[in-house]
C-alpha cells in the first residue's frame, strides 16, 4: 500500500510539474484549420480572409525584410500578381517570370512562363500553381522543381486582347477562370468563363458572355463554387448560376450594378460589394437567389469584404479626385454591422482603397490589413479604435498599390506595391522572428533583401524570457515535494 501510494504522488508531482511547464512555456502560435498555406487569392476557397491564432497577437508594424523583385518597366514601376504561401515558401508572378521566395526574403527560385500576366494576375495553387496569362490561357507549374506542367490555348481571337484578372478557383480536378475584352473605348464588350482539367489543361467548357444592353465580362471578380454550381457576378450586373459540369445556364438574379469583387461566404450567406460602393449578400437554395442585405457605404468599390465575428470590413471610394487641380481621391475604410445593416465606423483615406483587407484575430485584439491606391504605397491597420499607416516605404519603395494583403502561420504580413518592392512585417515581438540567413549562392538569385536592424532581434530576445522561469518553479515544485515525504515517511517510522 505504501508503494503505491508513493508511486501515485509521484505521478500527481510529474503532473503538476508539467502544468507550471505549458503555462509558462513561450506559447506557439496555432492556426485555424488549413491556414499554414495561403492558396487562393484571399486564402481559402470561402474567400474570406480571416486568420485566427490562438493567443494573444501584436500589431505588425516592423520590417522583417524588404526585396526589390523584378525589372522597371517604361513607367518606372513593376507590379506583382497576388501572393501564394506554399511550403513556407511565397510565390508571386511579375511579366513573365515566376519566382519563389523564402522565408527570409531570397530569391530561391524564378522561371520564365509562357505569357505575360496582368496587372493584377491572381493565381491559385492546388497540387500545381495555376497561373492566368493574359489572352485567356493558364499555366500549371510544379512548384517544387519550378517547371511548367502544361498550358492551355489562349482564348483570344486574331486581334483581341483578353486580360485575365480575375481569381482562379480549383475544385474536383477543374480549374475554373473568366476573362474581359475592352475595347478601344475602355468599355467591357466581351468576357469568357472557362473550365480547364486541372491534370491535362484541356478545356472542358467554354461559355462566352456578350455584351447587348450592357457592357460584359469580367474583371476582378472570380467564379464561386457551391455544390455542384458555379456562381459568377461581373460587368452585366448579374449574378448567374451555372452547372460546374456543363457550363449551362440554371438561374440568373439582377444586381442593378456591375462587380467587382468576389463572393465571401459566411455561414449561408455570400457577401459582396458593387461597383456603385454597396455591401451586398445573398442566401443561395437551390436555383433560388435571395438578396438579404443591401448596405450603402461608398460612392464605388471594387474591395473584397472580410467578415467576422457580425461585422464586415471593406474598402472603397468616397469622392473622385479631380485631376485638372491635383486633388487626390478620398477612399474610405468602412466597418459594418451586420445585424443592424449600418456603417459603425468610417475611415477617410487620402486615395481609394481598392485591396481586399486581411484580419488577423488573436485572444486579445484584432487587427484588419489593406493598402490604399496613392504614391506612398504604405500597409494600414484597423484596430477597433482607429486606422494607420503601421508601415510606410523608404523613398525608393514608394509606389501606387491595391494589393491585398496575406498572412503566413508565423504572423508574417506580406504585401507589395507598383515599385516592384516586396515587404515583410510581423509583431516586435513575434515569438518566431524570421531568420534573415545569408541568401543560397545560386547563380540565379540577383536581389539581396533588406533586413531589420539588430536592435530588433535583440528586443525580441528580451521579450519572451519565459522558459528559465519555468524551469526554476518546476525544480522547486519537486524540490518541496521530496522534502514532504521524506518528513512523513520519519513521522510514520516513529
Amino acid at each position: 500500500m505504501k508503494q503505491k501510494r508513493t508511486t501515485k504522488n509521484t505521478i500527481v508531482t510529474i503532473l503538476a510539474t508539467l502544468l507550471i511547464l505549458t503555462a509558462f512555456w513561450p506559447q506557439v502560435k496555432v492556426l485555424a484549420a488549413g491556414a499554414s498555406d495561403w492558396t487562393f487569392y484571399r486564402g481559402a476557397p470561402d474567400n474570406n480572409a480571416v486568420v485566427v491564432f490562438e493567443e494573444p497577437i501584436g500589431l505588425a508594424d516592423e520590417r522583417v525584410w524588404s526585396n526589390m523583385v523584378g525589372d522597371l518597366g517604361e513607367w518606372g514601376t513593376n507590379s506583382k500578381s497576388s501572393f501564394l504561401l506554399i511550403d513556407e515558401r511565397l510565390y508571386f508572378a511579375s511579366e513573365d517570370q515566376l519566382y519563389q521566395l523564402d522565408r527570409a526574403g531570397h530569391v530561391v527560385g524564378q522561371m520564365t512562363l509562357s505569357g505575360m500576366v496582368g496587372y493584377t494576375a491572381i493565381p491559385v495553387y492546388n497540387e500545381w500553381i495555376i497561373i492566368p496569362l493574359d489572352g485567356g490561357a493558364l499555366e500549371a507549374v510544379d512548384p517544387k522543381t519550378m517547371t511548367s506542367q502544361w498550358v492551355s490555348l489562349s482564348l483570344a481571337a486574331e486581334g483581341e486582347y483578353l486580360q485575365n484578372g480575375n481569381a482562379l478557383q480549383v475544385a474536383d480536378g477543374v480549374v475554373y477562370s473568366l476573362t474581359q475584352l475592352l475595347d478601344e473605348n475602355w468599355m467591357s464588350v466581351k468576357g469568357t468563363i472557362q473550365a480547364v482539367d486541372l491534370l491535362s489543361g484541356e478545356s472542358l467548357w467554354i461559355r462566352e458572355d456578350i455584351a447587348i444592353d450592357s457592357e460584359a465580362g469580367y474583371n476582378l471578380t472570380g467564379a464561386f463554387v457551391l455544390g455542384d454550381k458555379l456562381l459568377v457576378v461581373g460587368e452585366k450586373g448579374e449574378m448567374v448560376m451555372l452547372d460546374k459540369r456543363t457550363g449551362e445556364t440554371v438561374a440568373t438574379e439582377s444586381i442593378g450594378a456591375k462587380v467587382k469583387s468576389l463572393l465571401v461566404q459566411d455561414g449561408d450567406l455570400l457577401y459582396f460589394t458593387t461597383f456603385d460602393g454597396r455591401l451586398l449578400a445573398y442566401e443561395v437554395k437551390g436555383q433560388v437567389m435571395t438578396k438579404r442585405k443591401d448596405i450603402a457605404f461608398s460612392v464605388k468599390s471594387n474591395s473584397t469584404p472580410v467578415i467576422h465575428e457580425g461585422k464586415a470590413y471593406v474598402g472603397g471610394l468616397l469622392e473622385y479626385a479631380d485631376w485638372e487641380t491635383g486633388t487626390p481621391a478620398v477612399g474610405i475604410f468602412a466597418v459594418i454591422d451586420l445585424e443592424t445593416e449600418e456603417v459603425v465606423e468610417r475611415y477617410e483615406t487620402e486615395g481609394e482603397v481598392q485591396s481586399s483587407p486581411l484580419l488577423m484575430a488573436g485572444t486579445d485584439a484584432i487587427y484588419v490589413y489593406f493598402t490604399v491606391n496613392n504614391e506612398v504605397g504604405a500597409l494600414y491597420a484597423y484596430d477597433k479604435e482607429a486606422i494607420s499607416e503601421v508601415y510606410v516605404p523608404e523613398e525608393e519603395s514608394r509606389q501606387y498599390s491595391m494589393f491585398s494583403p496575406v498572412a503566413d502561420e508565423q504572423g508574417t504580413v506580406y504585401y507589395a506595391n507598383d515599385s516592384g518592392y516586396v515587404f515583410a512585417l510581423q509583431s516586435l515581438f513575434a515569438e518566431e522572428p524570421v531568420e534573415t540567413e545569408p541568401a543560397p549562392t545560386d547563380p540565379a538569385v540577383e536581389q539581396e533583401p533588406t533586413v531589420t536592424s539588430p536592435e530588433r532581434n535583440e528586443a525580441i530576445e528580451k521579450g519572451s524570457p519565459k522558459w528559465p522561469l519555468a524551469a526554476g518553479i518546476a525544480v522547486a515544485v519537486i524540490l518541496v515535494n521530496v522534502i514532504i515525504w521524506r518528513i512523513v515517511l520519519r513521522l510514520r517510522k516513529k
